[in-house]
């Protein structure tokens, strides 16, 4: 009998598994969640930032992008201020298209949104926790509102966290750590121990990364600090930038001493014999 008068055997594709259904309604699930959260975020904080009148600071950071288009001017200003250049590089550009402070806003609207969505969908917490964050004073407020550096700070450190667990996680982490040490000078030990905290996991539960590859993101933050030191190093008569970067480290000094004064609360050596400098 010939082959080819008999008829073709057709095979149904397998239906799919329960634990495949209830997986990828779990992920359209958090997508919705993600959505919804971020909307409302981003509405709540957009009004705030219209009934908001811009501080001091954020008015002088827009200022200078403003009235220095030519790059190296820009750089050669920032001597005077006593931070690195990243903000005021996110800032320029749209500075070069107009000089309303709308813009400088948007740009922290923007900023302050993607962190949010990033938070929203891939943190992991529960969603009431996730909602209860974004609601905080500082992701709302210190960071959603007021157009400062820190707004990337929280943007890039979330993004890092987020894209740690994919194949170019020890990468994202290395240009994250870089960027970080540009933001302000109070972020360059956050960059530090973000990455020393990172690579200590790696090495604790081995994931595969090569041994370049940590060695690349242990270097990152030091690079970074070289980069910023070139853009925040205070000009010889930049008397503001000086008290600034002065201030900076006074902030620092506090943050870095605070579990050492929290675990050995010691008394004052020149005020009151109990009080503790905080």
């Amino acid at each position: 009998m010939n082959t080819a008068d008999q008829p073709a055997v057709v095979t149904a594709d397998p239906p799919p598994s329960h634990t495949a259904i209830r997986t990828a309604d779990g992920a359209h699930r958090e997508r919705r969640f993600a959505v919804l959260t971020t909307t409302g975020f981003a509405l709540v904080v957009g009004l705030l930032i219209w009934r908001h009148a811009p501080w001091r600071d954020e008015l002088q950071a827009w200022a200078i992008v403003r009235d220095n288009p030519n790059p190296f001017d820009l750089l050669s200003q920032l001597r005077y201020e006593g931070h690195p250049a990243l903000w005021y590089a996110v800032l320029w550009v749209p500075a070069r298209l107009t000089r309303s402070l709308a813009a400088l806003q948007l740009v922290q609207w923007a900023l302050a949104v993607g962190a949010a969505a990033v938070v929203a969908r891939y943190a992991p917490f529960s969603r009431l926790a996730r909602v209860f964050l974004l609601t905080s004073y500082f992701p709302l407020f210190e960071y959603g509102v007021i157009a400062r550096s820190y707004t990337l700070v929280w943007l890039i450190t979330v993004s890092v966290l987020a894209l740690l667990p994919r194949r170019f996680g020890l990468i994202a982490l290395a240009g994250g750590a870089a960027l970080l040490t540009n933001t302000t000078v109070l972020a360059i030990p956050h960059a530090h121990a973000l990455t020393a905290g990172v690579l200590v996991d790696r090495a604790v539960q081995p994931s595969g990364a090569t041994r370049a590859a940590r060695r690349g993101a242990a270097l990152a933050p030091l690079v970074g600090m070289f980069v910023a030191y070139l853009s925040a190093r205070p000009a010889a008569d930049a008397r503001h930038a000086g008290v600034t970067l002065h201030d900076a480290n006074r902030r620092l000094a506090t943050d870095l001493s605070a579990p050492l004064r929290a675990l050995v609360p010691l008394p004052g050596q020149f005020e009151h014999y109990w009080e503790r400098a905080f």
